[in-house]
């Protein structure tokens, strides 16, 4: 069991409503669990014993808030920092360095099936406030062989400046070459997905975000 996890859920009653239930089972492999929620969302929060300490957001003073928070939360050490408020990852993406994870490919024979086609890659987008696409990494390319069965492969992309820029990214396959149609299948998992920061203190680890998909 992990020591500490830290939740940004800065957003609307509605929309924490639904995802509480996911935050509850994953506050279960933490000794303590920290959340930072909105003034809107704060009443049902607080009602609710899984946190063990609840910082309140409040959205009518972001700017006055945003320094608070920075100053507050800059030195403090999490195993797992998990952002559920879609619109502020570009706040984490403009102090991003490089993003980080571990991805797999179905083989037929380790419980996903195998992209035999070309057109049946992973990408890695970034996305404008529109939700349009500004640029993209190829993570896999379909009908590659991969080598390493059952067994997860790190891969790191270094942001770009304009990257950085972005509202959105996501991680996404499509069918029929890119662009096309989107494909919900088994080819791929995605797993411990970290924003990194690169520090010129070596001592301090800073804070790092998972993001578990399968």
């Amino acid at each position: 069991m992990k020591n500490k996890v830290l939740f940004f859920s800065i957003d609307r009653l509605g929309d924490y409503f639904i995802r509480s239930n996911v935050i509850f089972n994953i506050t279960k492999y933490y000794k303590t669990s920290e959340i930072i929620c909105s003034n809107l969302n704060s009443k049902l929060i607080n009602k609710q014993s899984f946190f063990d300490k609840i910082y309140v957001f409040d959205t009518s003073k972001k700017n006055i808030n945003k320094i608070k928070y920075i100053i507050n939360f800059f030195y403090k050490k999490y195993d797992s920092v998990i952002c559920f408020d879609g619109k502020n990852i570009s706040n984490i993406l403009l102090n991003t360095n490089y993003i980080s994870f571990y991805y797999i490919v179905g083989t037929n024979l380790n419980g996903g099936d195998s992209p035999d086609h070309e057109n049946e890659s992973l990408y890695l987008e970034f996305l404008d406030q529109n939700g349009h696409v500004t640029s993209y990494v190829t993570i896999h390319k379909g009908n590659d062989d991969y080598r390493y069965g059952s067994a997860f492969t790190q891969f790191i992309h270094t942001l770009t400046i304009e990257e950085k820029k972005c509202f959105y990214v996501r991680w996404i396959q499509y069918i029929g070459g890119y662009r096309n149609d989107i494909l919900t299948s088994d080819h791929y998992g995605i797993t411990d997905i970290k924003f990194n920061k690169l520090l010129y203190n070596p001592q301090y680890t800073g804070l790092t975000f998972y993001i578990n998909a399968i």
